[in-house]
This record gives structure tokens, C-alpha cells and sequence, in this order.
């Protein structure tokens, strides 16, 4: 059974929280600076260079991207604290399934920004820019340039969360199985409009982006399935 907590105890446990969190953040932040400059070429490879046009901009992008390097390596730390927040109000089942549901959220955002990196990015980048002609020649900015990047990179790993959401929105009551597989056709067209969107029009560029898509919202549907199945087998407990 939980432990009762008072309002005190409560701020407490979220300012040792967040304690840990901006110094797992720090750390990680101060760690990245070391290994920044090739990880910003990592970036850059797909368009091969870009260019800055203010004295600061190169230095100011460096300091950026180590911040955003921080924020994500530091992840795991942030959502465990969390978790220690608010599990005093969660059953213990649920307590240690949620613990458990760290490492598959942190790996689940990786892998949707390596799927952005690896298609979203270089195939969009190579439809955009064939839109120039020899009267008109990109010429990226890097600040520009890399606001596209992470934009990109972060909607890959907020796709790849699909079952995650799933999960924690049938816990709450805000989905059920059977609607995401009611609207399971117009999820398959919405996923074939961005996919589109992104790839040139090919059907292997088509195909390598909306397979993983599609298998993912058939993955939200089962975890949406498993997740009120427990709920209500855990009520019949009760």
C-alpha cells in the first residue's frame, strides 16, 4: 500500500526531482560539447554545407545543439523523477509496469529520430530542393537549416511514441481499441498523405516510410487492447 504523503513531503519530493533531473541535464549538456561539431556534420551530411551569415550564428548552433543533445540524453533521468512523483498515487501494478515503460519510451523516441534521419530527412530535403533551378540556387542558412532538422527528427520520435500514447490514453478513458480500429482506414490515408508529403514520388520511397507508420498504429491498437483488458481485470480485483 502507498505511503501517505503530506503537502510538504509532496514539495519536496518535486524539488529533489527536478534537482536531479537539471543536473543529469547539465552533466549531459557540459558531456555533449565534447562531441558536438560531429554530430552537427552528422546533420549537415545529407545537404553536404551549409553557411552562416552573422558572426555568431556557427557558435550560437553549437551551443544550441549541445543544449538539445543534453535535454535528450538526459531523458531517461527526467521521466523516471517523473515517476517517483507521481507513483504514490498509482497502484502497484501500475507503478511497476510505468517504471518498467521508461526504457521502451526512451528507445521508441531514439529509433523514431534514427527512422527520420535515415528516410523522412534526406528524401524530403531532396524533393524541396529540386524545386530549385539554375536561376535559383539554394542557399541554406545553418540556423535555418538545422530548425528544419530537429523539427523533422522530433516529429520521427513523436510518431514512433504512437503505442505510448496509446497506453496512457486508454488508462485515462480518452481511447478505446475499438475507435482506433474504426478509424483505422482514415488512419491508413493520413499516413499515406504525410508519407507523400516527405518522399518523392516513387513506390519503394512510399513503401519504406509507410510500412513502419502502418505497423506502429497496428502496434497503438494492440497496446490500446492489452492496456484495457489489465484496467479491467485490475477493477475486478478491486
Amino acid at each position: 500500500m502507498a505511503r501517505r504523503m503530506t503537502f510538504g513531503q509532496h514539495l519536496y519530493e518535486l524539488r529533489r526531482g527536478l534537482l536531479f533531473s537539471l543536473v543529469a541535464f547539465l552533466v549531459m549538456q557540459l558531456g555533449s560539447l565534447f562531441f558536438v561539431k560531429p554530430v552537427l556534420h552528422a546533420l549537415i551530411e545529407p545537404v553536404h554545407q551549409v553557411a552562416f551569415f552573422s558572426p555568431g550564428e556557427a557558435l550560437l548552433t553549437y551551443f544550441k545543439l549541445s543544449l538539445i543533445m543534453g535535454m535528450v540524453l538526459s531523458l531517461p533521468v527526467w521521466l523516471y523523477q517523473i515517476w517517483r512523483f507521481v507513483s504514490p498515487g498509482l497502484r502497484p501494478g501500475e507503478r511497476t509496469f510505468t517504471l518498467i515503460l521508461i526504457l521502451p519510451v526512451s528507445l521508441s523516441f531514439a529509433g523514431g529520430v534514427a527512422f527520420a534521419y535515415l528516410t523522412l530527412l534526406p528524401y524530403s530535403l531532396n524533393c524541396l530542393l529540386s524545386f530549385g533551378d539554375e536561376s535559383i540556387r539554394p542557399m541554406l542558412s545553418l540556423e535555418k537549416y538545422l530548425d528544419f532538422v530537429f523539427n523533422v527528427l522530433l516529429a520521427g520520435g513523436i510518431i514512433f511514441l504512437m503505442p505510448c500514447f496509446a497506453y496512457f490514453l486508454t488508462r485515462v478513458g480518452l481511447v478505446h481499441h475499438r475507435m482506433l480500429a474504426r478509424i483505422r482506414k482514415f488512419a491508413w490515408v493520413a499516413i499515406l498523405l504525410v508519407a507523400a508529403w516527405f518522399m518523392p514520388p516513387d513506390l519503394l520511397s512510399l513503401i519504406v516510410v509507410m510500412v513502419p507508420m502502418v505497423l506502429l498504429y497496428e502496434l497503438s491498437i494492440l497496446v490500446s487492447f492489452l492496456a484495457r483488458k489489465g484496467d479491467t481485470r485490475a477493477a475486478g480485483r478491486t
